[in-house]
């Protein structure tokens, strides 16, 4: 009874009701009076932990008492090196320049080449 217990739990944990885990169960040979104690076993239990409260909860309540605010000390995060970002700025200004040199020797070939061939 335990194996399908289990099995039922994972099957409506993923969603499926308990009816067609039954099924599946049934299906697969399983003895139906086992499946149904199994299926009222995990009735219990899920009305068992439904009535529970909800144990995270409790916890805060129990560090923060209603109207206090938290405060923290301190916000640790680094913050970006400026030296980082310098080097980051010239090497897009550096990005560009080359691009743009690229981009004019494309552009003005002919032209540079005539410019070349007058100075030899």
């Amino acid at each position: 009874m335990e194996e399908i217990l289990e099995g039922l739990k994972l099957a409506t944990a993923r969603g499926e009701s308990l009816q067609q885990a039954m099924q599946t169960f049934y299906n697969a040979g399983y003895n139906k009076e086992d499946i149904e104690n199994a299926a009222r076993a995990l009735q219990e239990q899920q009305s068992i932990v439904a009535e529970m409260p909800d144990y995270e909860s409790q916890q805060e309540k129990l560090k923060y008492p209603a109207g206090k605010t938290v405060q923290k000390v301190s916000e640790y995060a680094p913050k970006p090196s400026s030296k980082k970002k310098i080097f980051v700025i010239i090497l897009i200004v550096l990005m560009l320049f080359v691009l743009g040199a690229l981009a004019g020797i494309l552009l003005f070939k002919e032209e540079l080449l005539g410019f070349i061939n007058k100075l030899m």
